[in-house]
């Protein structure tokens, strides 16, 4: 995380451990720095752990990416500085499903998954053996998922397809939870409430948009997520802004700003154009997730009501959000926390002096 006291607030301790942000790495690192907090306690303690693969530019250990094939390539196509610049004459020359380099770049970015998957066995080995395990409640997600040309894209950060926000969430509590899967879409800004609930803490006067996912009766605690309207946005000035509305199979994409895939590492190096949050869309999609769960067929021109219904939602959440109407340039980041970022591929790299 960025060590702006927005990210830090409220915590005792706080510690990054990458010095490279574009190559991490550090996930059983930091296991093990987390291990040793919690084994050093003497009481209640909360542990916010961030593991920063898998993510771009995807570098991992060789172990890791030999899981997968037998060879790696010597020189991978770098994402940021060869892949995001040059899409649209990498696309006409070939690159995608079967192509070495395609294959390649989605290689390693499951090595960083299989990297992160055993950094977490290291951390639930750990809480075992200390005798802490079974009196904790973990809670494991992600913050976005990631595009591999499924709408002809890389990365993420610039659309609301299912390959970017449909990400796991996974609650561990043995005492209280019994092994379960929901197939009910949630959100995640129903994991607030949900530990709250699972902790038996009031939330008090706090305004949460999300909702408890589990009720608690005569038979205990049991999954309970309510059948309600799933929103995601997208509001980086630069990129494409857009909102999307998931209710049932249905999906609805509403774009304020929207950059096709071959401008849009361009359009990332101009400064964006004032914008108006509740602006009327430049571009909507409609889409039936249980029919085509890879968002392929626009139904926006043959749905009509069902465009109606899940539009007013989403104008209706936009009106009661507090957001300003206008969207802000974002503020300079601090030059530690500007580095980080640009590692990341978050700010635009600046130009070369002429």
């Amino acid at each position: 995380m960025l060590r702006h006291p927005g990210f830090t607030r409220g915590f005792d301790v706080v510690q990054h451990l990458p010095k490279r942000w574009d190559l991490s790495g550090a996930g059983r690192q930091l296991s093990k720095r987390a291990l040793e907090f919690a084994r050093g306690g003497s009481g209640p303690f909360l542990l916010y752990l961030h593991y920063l693969d898998p993510h771009a530019p995807y570098r991992p250990a060789p172990r890791h990416s030999l899981r997968f094939a037998e060879r790696t390539l010597p020189t991978p196509a770098a994402l940021y500085t060869e892949v995001l610049p040059q899409l649209a004459a990498l696309r006409r020359d070939g690159f995608g499903p079967g192509d070495p380099r395609f294959e390649d770049l989605v290689l390693r970015y499951d090595a960083e998954i299989a990297a992160t998957d055993e950094a977490l066995a290291l951390l639930f080995r750990g809480l075992a053996e200390a005798g802490l395990l079974e009196r904790s409640l973990v809670v494991i997600t992600a913050d976005h998922g990631e595009e591999f040309l499924e709408h002809g894209f890389v990365e993420h950060g610039w659309t609301l397809y299912q390959e970017s926000i449909h990400v796991p969430l996974m609650f561990w509590a043995p005492p209280l939870l019994a092994p379960a899967r929901i197939e009910e879409p949630v959100s995640l800004v129903d994991v607030l409430p949900s530990a709250l609930a699972l902790l038996g803490i009031e939330p008090g006067d706090a305004r949460l948009d999300g909702a408890p996912l589990f009720a608690t009766g005569p038979e205990g605690v049991r999954p309970r997520p309510e059948r309600r309207p799933q929103i995601a946005e997208v509001l980086i000035p630069r990129r494409n802004v857009a909102r999307a509305l998931i209710l049932g199979d249905w999906k609805y994409v509403s774009a304020l700003r929207w950059h096709a895939p071959e401008l849009r590492h361009a359009a990332q190096q101009r400064a964006p154009a004032a914008l108006d949050l509740r602006a009327e869309p430049v571009r909507e999609e409609l889409y039936h997730l249980g029919l085509d769960p890879g968002e392929t067929e626009n139904r926006i021109g043959d749905a009509p009501r069902v465009h109606r219904e899940l539009r007013a939602l989403l104008d209706a959440f936009v009106a009661s959000s507090a957001l300003d109407a206008a969207l802000p340039p974002a503020p300079a980041p601090p030059p530690e926390d500007a580095e980080r970022l640009r590692a990341l591929g978050y700010l635009e790299t600046p130009a070369a002096a002429d």
